[in-house]
């Protein structure tokens, strides 16, 4: 008889309350699997751990599978594909989105069918333009975007700006502020 490896401190065998698999190797902080403690990941802003199946709108996984977003990290890479968003949307749209985080009013919100087209993106917080609420104006011109053929470039630049949320996020918040400066510089720049 082989005798029984020995088990880290803080780990045993027993059966993972996530997955409900028996006889494996658990951690007795969480009670899970090594499998299923990989698949989670903490959110700063709700002060929990989220299942990468079931995220709240802080945290997402980028292009690269890593976790970012305003609860998790914010990764200057992310300029990027933001300012590529900033390119393909009509002129205003980064201005107006700075205006709206700094208001602390901004968040996005989707309603969007199961199947088949009909999505409606709000973006809260965006100031008036000619005395007229523009918040699904800015999300059409968004769902556009998000269905052609730049969707998977700027994917992860959806993802970052969905994660912010008033001023749940103020980090995440102020980091995008400055990439908009940042943006609108360098087009001044190109222009002068």
């Amino acid at each position: 008889m082989t005798p029984e490896p020995e088990l880290e401190e803080g780990v045993e065998i027993g059966t993972c309350e996530r997955c409900g698999d028996t006889e494996v190797r658990i951690y007795l902080e969480n009670k899970r699997c090594e499998d299923c403690d990989g698949r989670f990941y903490p959110c700063s802003i709700c002060k929990e751990e989220q299942f990468d199946e079931d995220t709240c709108r802080h945290i997402f996984r980028g292009d690269d599978c890593e976790w970012k977003g305003s609860g998790a990290w914010i990764d200057p890479s992310l300029k990027t594909p933001l300012f590529r968003l900033f390119d393909l949307m009509p002129t205003g749209f980064a201005v107006d989105l700075r205006v709206a985080i700094l208001s602390g009013k901004f968040y996005t919100f989707l309603v969007a069918p199961l199947i088949g087209d009909g999505a409606s993106l709000s973006v809260y917080g965006m100031p008036e333009r000619d005395g007229r609420w523009v918040e699904t104006w800015w999300g059409n011109f968004l769902i556009e975007i998000g269905q052609g053929e730049h969707s998977r470039e700027v994917a992860d630049a959806y993802h970052w700006l969905a994660s912010l949320y008033q001023k749940k996020t103020l980090e995440a918040n102020q980091a995008t502020v400055e990439w908009i400066d940042e943006y609108l510089s360098a087009q001044k720049e190109e222009r002068t």
